[in-house]
């Protein structure tokens, strides 16, 4: 039986998560119409059994695919390549869907003839959930891409890989591959494939949970700093592919796929702007802010996100590590007072 939705983990050294990722999938009233692409992407726990094992229990919708190790890129692609359903879509190892979303999806995805699907999605941050909810569009019909701003929408919080579903044969007829090596490639994932969708429907379900705060998480503050170069790396990518098809792509999709370039552009400023103390690192900020400034509508959102148009070279401090964008001010100040409390509290006498 073909199936009518692809979806694809990438699992790294995921053992104490993945079954809650699994299960949440296995519902008989879906699996003959899904497919579930296992990808261990050269795990050293016990991912790769664990997989295998499901692989076992559901042998005709669960598949464990062992590869070494290449990064989420990598995974995704091996994704990309093997998968035979009418649509296709990301989990991530340390997230799970809504069981009875999807049940609800897949019927949706039945009736639908689209490039694209968008979702809603619960993003839990230490316990806290909050509702990533589209509005203003009518659900369940089929908008032209190429008229459709999301921009203008307000939606750019829901283009993200979170809630795209694509068409599978969008990503394999055009030979959409991302950056293998590095991480934060979810962000080309939202991007590249974005000029060949026509057709763009809603289902109004809450199917993503998506999970933030875990230690060792791509989106922790540890691991952007390590990492603000592989942001570079995608980041210059991107520029290149925008400077040679601007001008060949409808105007709405390249203000469309400036939505999820912004979104890495955000994250690299400010790692930069709040802990980069170099002098390099301005330069190199500046630098790329006057190579990007020349796309069309990109400043106004640049400015409205405090990263763009402020003049942080001179009153960046050291001192203080935050920069003059006000939303960093308040973080810092922030915290900068939780830690003068914590201190006081150490400096009082101990109690036995």
């Amino acid at each position: 039986m073909s199936k009518i939705l692809s979806i694809v983990v990438p699992t790294y050294n995921m053992e104490q998560l993945l079954p809650r990722c699994l299960n949440s999938m296995v519902s008989s009233q879906v699996l003959d119409d899904i497919e579930i692409l296992i990808v261990n992407d050269g795990s050293k726990d016990k991912s790769l059994d664990l997989a295998c094992n499901y692989a076992k229990l559901y042998p005709y919708s669960v598949y464990a695919i062992d590869k070494e190790n290449g990064n989420y890129g990598s995974a995704v692609n091996k994704g990309i390549e093997l998968a035979t359903g009418k649509y296709f879509r990301i989990l991530d190892a340390d997230d799970f869907f809504n069981t009875e979303a999807l049940i609800y999806f897949i019927s949706k995805l039945k009736l639908l003839d689209a490039d694209m699907v968008v979702t809603n999605y619960i993003r839990q941050h230490f316990g806290y959930k909050s509702q990533i909810k589209i509005t203003g569009v009518d659900y369940d019909i089929t908008y032209d891409f190429k008229s459709f701003d999301i921009h203008k929408k307000h939606l750019n919080a829901n283009f993200v890989m979170h809630g795209i579903t694509y068409r599978t044969a969008i990503l394999k007829d055009n030979g959409i591959k991302l950056t293998e090596k590095i991480s934060y490639t979810d962000t080309e994932y939202c991007f590249y494939p974005l000029p060949y969708i026509k057709r763009l429907s809603f289902v109004d379900c809450f199917l993503y949970q998506y999970q933030i705060g875990r230690e060792g998480q791509t989106i922790s503050l540890g691991a952007m700093k390590k990492s603000a170069n592989h942001m570079r790396i995608i980041i210059d990518r991107m520029v290149d592919w925008m400077d040679l098809n601007e001008k060949r792509v409808n105007p709405i999709v390249i203000g469309n796929m400036l939505s999820p370039f912004v979104h890495i552009l955000e994250m690299y400023f400010a790692i930069y702007l709040c802990w980069g103390n170099k002098h390099e690192n301005f330069a190199d900020l500046n630098a790329l802010y006057c190579r990007i400034i020349k796309f069309k509508g990109l400043k106004p959102r640049l400015d409205s996100l405090n990263i763009g148009g402020v003049h942080y070279m001179k009153r960046f401090s050291d001192k203080h590590l935050y920069s003059n964008s006000y939303s960093y001010k308040f973080y810092y100040k922030s915290i900068y007072k939780l830690k003068d409390i914590i201190k006081k509290i150490l400096a009082l006498p101990q109690l036995i």
